[in-house]
């Protein structure tokens, strides 16, 4: 089979969807071909979701797309086995990691117990759920797409899952001339919905098995003193990756020498993984492709300068103590030049030249600019020295949706503070306020949670600029208070579970029409006043709607709610939470009285605003 048409027609048709990125569309397919995993990195919207859909397409094999998020569970993943009551047994349904090519998008929003669901099946091809194991379909490839650590709700992936991938590319922004491209073409979906299959499965494979006999000769495998070796090269490769401290942990001393070599760091640098050329178009590797690929490798080998400095903050951060009220002194405040004073300084610099020569201006405008960087320096340290910071509790929120933040600045100086701003450290969203002379100021803040629960509140950080902008006075501050989020109400949940009996009454229950509890009906004319259900009345009225219901008061005292969570229909996970919270929020909004059962907690039935959060907490801590 001719591979060289074939790579080239894949190439083509890649380069129409990702404009601009043609070195970074043949490392994919490089990887991909080698029988590789596939990371791409890089900050949103940049199209990483739209070369893995086109890489999947263009290939031709099951594609399966998992958007990975804080309460995905790994059994969303490998599968789950549910009881049929017609087969009398359980039966197991596959997850969607049973595909050829599974796309992980944004793989570094799930938490690292649901990354670790892909350890097994990217290695041995294979899951395990329930003590047994299960094949995945043939070929299978994961290419996954991480945002940048430093954004909001990312979990930084474990080097044991980093090893997993053969290869990590980052897209970067278009240049000019494909921006150009891009706004004269069309609609980058549209061109995927019109993409075709440009290889089968039988092809691909064809492919890999050239590519897994490309030959090394031992020239290329020589040791240092030949120019050109291909060894040397991947060799050292492994050995920066071993040498820092943040290494790919497959280059182990351990790892076995030769072409074929296991391990990210060396495994691309061989031929196999030519990224210079469409891998299998030669029978021969030459060294400057081998460098093109090894190049990709060891970027992804060696460890994420981002991911050093991430873990000296997460350092630092523990040593802060926890507190509500924070009282800024010179131990907590932190004063740096911003780039405007750097440029000053670098003025002063130029400034002190003209000493040599005398210059009365010289002279002049150094100690002035000098005198207004150290005045200035003072000024805004002595913005923030001496303010009390005091955040008020939040309150509880459901899961997606922001919760607020209300922190008072108090000032006990005579004259005011001018621009002083606060932030959700890392978010970059700054809310700037004054501070009045011997008086208080509050300052909102927001921030979504990614996971339901009791849980600590995010670092703050609070700087100002001010007057000349030329220093940054800030601090951090990380707050004792917690947050109780709630589970995501369910957007369409199904009528409420019909009543059960109680003990005694002899008595079934039956479900009523229009989606509420049996012991509520249709207003009928002669209802006393006090049978109807005002607070579901003010809701209708202020809906548009004229429906009236009142409280059905014999079957009120035959028959009970029960909001249990056998009664979802659902198995257990996000998903039945969902459907429960949404069950509590639309009995209480009916006025009825509603029991919960959960696996190990059961809330008698009752009503109000305390029942309602008695079980939306059991729901959140659940």
């Amino acid at each position: 089979m001719q591979a060289q048409p074939l790579v080239a027609s894949l190439l083509n048709q890649l380069n129409t969807v990702i404009v601009g990125k043609r070195q970074q569309v043949q490392d994919c397919v490089a990887c991909l071909l080698a029988g590789g995993h596939l990371l791409i990195e890089d900050v949103p919207g940049v199209g990483k979701t739209t070369l893995s859909h086109a890489l999947a397409t263009s290939f031709g094999l099951q594609f399966s797309r998992v958007q990975f998020t804080a309460d995905l569970m790994p059994s969303d993943l490998t599968g789950v086995s549910v009881y049929e009551r017609a087969r009398e047994g359980f039966v197991f349904h596959p997850g969607p990691v049973f595909a050829q090519v599974l796309l992980a998008d944004e793989i570094n929003r799930a938490s690292p117990k649901t990354q670790s669901a892909l350890l097994e099946a990217m290695e041995e091809k294979q899951v395990t759920v329930e003590g047994e194991t299960r094949a995945l379909p043939q070929p299978f490839f994961v290419i996954a797409t991480q945002n940048p650590l430093d954004q909001l709700g990312t979990f930084a992936l474990p080097e044991s899952q980093l090893d997993r991938f053969l290869m990590r590319i980052s897209l970067g922004y278009p240049d000019r001339a494909a921006e150009r491209e891009l706004l004269a073409g069309r609609d980058r979906r549209a061109v995927l919905e019109n993409l075709l299959p440009v290889l089968s499965a039988d092809d691909l494979a064809a492919l890999q098995a050239q590519v897994q006999a490309v030959h090394a000769a031992a020239g290329l495998r020589a040791g240092p003193d030949r120019r050109h070796a291909l060894g040397p090269l991947v060799r050292a490769g492994a050995v920066a990756a071993r040498g820092h401290r943040h290494r790919a942990r497959g280059q182990g001393p351990g790892a076995p020498r030769g072409p074929r070599l296991r391990g990210a760091g060396r495994r691309a640098g061989h031929p196999a993984a030519d990224g210079g050329a469409p891998p299998g178009a030669r029978g021969r590797s030459r060294p400057r492709r081998g460098r093109a690929g090894a190049g990709a490798a060891r970027r992804h080998a060696a460890a994420v300068t981002g991911a050093l400095r991430s873990r000296l903050r997460g350092w630092w951060l523990t040593r802060l103590p926890r507190t509500d009220s924070l009282l800024l002194t010179q131990r907590n405040i932190y004063i740096v030049p911003t780039p405007a004073g750097l440029a000053l300084a670098a003025t002063l610099l130029l400034l002190l030249a003209s000493i040599n020569y005398q210059l009365n201006l010289g002279y002049l405008l150094t100690f002035v600019l000098a005198g207004s960087a150290l005045a200035g320096m003072h000024a805004g340290h002595g913005t923030l020295r001496g303010l009390t910071l005091h955040l008020v509790p939040p309150q509880p929120q459901f899961l997606g949706a922001p919760v607020e933040l209300a922190i008072e600045f108090a000032s006990t100086r005579r004259r005011p503070r001018h621009a002083i701003a606060a932030e959700v450290r890392g978010s970059g969203r700054w809310v700037f306020t004054d501070v009045p002379a011997a008086a208080s100021a509050v300052l909102h803040l927001a921030f979504e949670p990614q996971r339901r629960g009791l849980q600590p509140l995010p670092p703050l950080a609070v700087q100002t600029l001010y007057p000349l902008g030329t220093f940054r006075a800030w601090s951090v501050w990380r707050p004792a208070s917690q947050v109780l989020v709630y589970p995501t109400p369910e957007a369409a949940p199904p009528p409420l579970p019909a009543g059960e009996p109680l003990a005694g009454s002899g008595g079934s229950a039956a479900a009523r029409g229009m989606g509420e509890f049996d012991g509520v009906r249709a207003y009928q004319r002669g209802d006393p006043l006090k049978l109807v259900v005002w607070k579901k009345a003010a809701q209708a009225l202020a809906t548009g709607g004229g429906q009236l219901v009142s409280r059905d008061a014999q079957q009120a005292r035959l028959t009970q709610l029960w909001l249990d969570a056998q009664r979802t229909g659902l198995p257990a996970g996000e998903a039945r939470l969902s459907r429960l919270t949404a069950w509590v929020l639309q009995a209480d909004g009916l006025g009825v009285d509603y029991g919960l059962r959960l696996p190990g907690a059961k809330i008698a039935p009752g009503s109000g605003p305390a029942h309602r959060r008695r079980c939306l907490e059991a729901l959140a801590r659940s």
